[in-house]
């Protein structure tokens, strides 16, 4: 009908993943206080961004017909995503409620329960389609080059990160982790497959690997040890590995940094050797014997070691070399050093 060309327009496809973007920042902060007093909040926007969703795929079904569900399989299987994940909500948020006081729930409807997990971690597809859908030959352009190597120089603050924990440095490094990956999906959606064996290759493929498994350690495993109460074993490398991509980055656009590539790595393994050993991570309670402390509490004190070390300083590995993640520091620092000063 033509009173619903809207429908089909970009604004109204901007504005579904404007909602659909906040929606899966909703999902992330819910899933990490699930057992704060603000969880019921969340359960009511949830029902609300349910409720977009809903009148959503209805406005499509009612602008497309039946060509929004029957076609090419390559057009419609978004379309029967998005169906499934509405369903998906409308059961988890009304149906099993009204049911769950009155059912003993076994193996079967806990496997489906599960399911409809799924289906609402689907969203994030949901989100990916929108996106790649859409206009970014903007994000192609100087303006947001020189945005993005404004935010990966800032980046090399990482070390205050260790050395002064505050709680807002979570929110940074999931901001800066997000720009990373709406900057490689960028990369993908432009490139496609050239972008892993085409020009500068081996950097790109670097890049896929570090955010990838920037998003494993941040979006995924941090979020499931939360939920069972272990963040305290957990090492958390997010800050080096941040830093290993920006380094990276500017590397290959900023040829007279080449100079500087020692420096940089020694400031590199500082954040590595503050992490695992001034934090304790190497120790078996997780508690740094006070020596290691005093050499390695900081990424100043650890970098200062670490030079001292590079002139033969035997004395800085005794903290460490009692253990077996101290002897790989150790040796990988030795390795690394020996090849800085080739």
């Amino acid at each position: 009908p033509a009173y619903l060309d809207w429908v089909g327009s970009m604004i109204f496809h901007n504005l579904c993943s404007v909602i659909i973007a906040m929606n899966l920042i909703l999902m992330g902060l819910e899933l990490g206080c699930s057992a704060c007093p603000n969880h019921d909040f969340y359960k009511e926007l949830d029902i609300c961004f349910l409720a977009f969703y809903v009148s959503e795929l209805s406005l499509h079904l009612l602008y497309h017909q039946s060509s929004f569900l029957i076609g090419p399989l390559a057009r419609v299987w978004w379309n029967w995503l998005d169906l499934a994940i509405v369903a998906s909500g409308l059961v988890e948020q009304f149906i099993i409620p009204l049911l769950g006081g009155g059912i003993q729930f076994n193996a079967s409807s806990l496997r489906a329960l599960r399911l409809l997990r799924v289906f609402r971690i689907a969203r994030a597809a949901k989100a990916l389609k929108h996106t790649w859908n859409s206009n970014l030959s903007w994000a192609e352009g100087h303006a947001f080059e020189m945005f993005m190597m404004g935010v990966i120089s800032g980046i090399i603050h990482c070390s205050t990160m260790l050395d002064y924990p505050v709680p807002a440095w979570a929110w940074l490094e999931n901001i800066f982790l997000a720009l990373y990956s709406f900057e490689l999906f960028v990369r993908l959606h432009s490139n496609g497959l050239r972008y892993f064996y085409g020009q500068d290759w081996a950097w790109n493929n670097l890049d896929f690997v570090i955010v990838a498994l920037g998003m494993l350690e941040q979006w995924m495993v941090t979020t499931q040890l939360s939920c069972s109460g272990s963040c305290a074993s957990r090492v958390p490398l997010s800050e080096f590995q941040l830093y290993l991509s920006a380094l990276g980055r500017l590397l290959r656009n900023i040829k007279p940094l080449h100079r500087l590539l020692t420096f940089m790595l020694l400031y590199a393994a500082s954040i590595v050797f503050t992490t695992l050993v001034g934090k304790g991570f190497i120790y078996e309670d997780y508690d740094a014997p006070e020596s290691a402390k005093i050499l390695y509490g900081s990424v100043f004190r650890t970098f200062l070691s670490l030079f001292k070390l590079m002139n033969d300083d035997q004395s800085m590995v005794e903290p460490i070399i009692g253990t077996v993640g101290g002897q790989l520091l150790f040796y990988g620092f030795m390795c690394m050093s020996n090849w800085m000063m080739l």
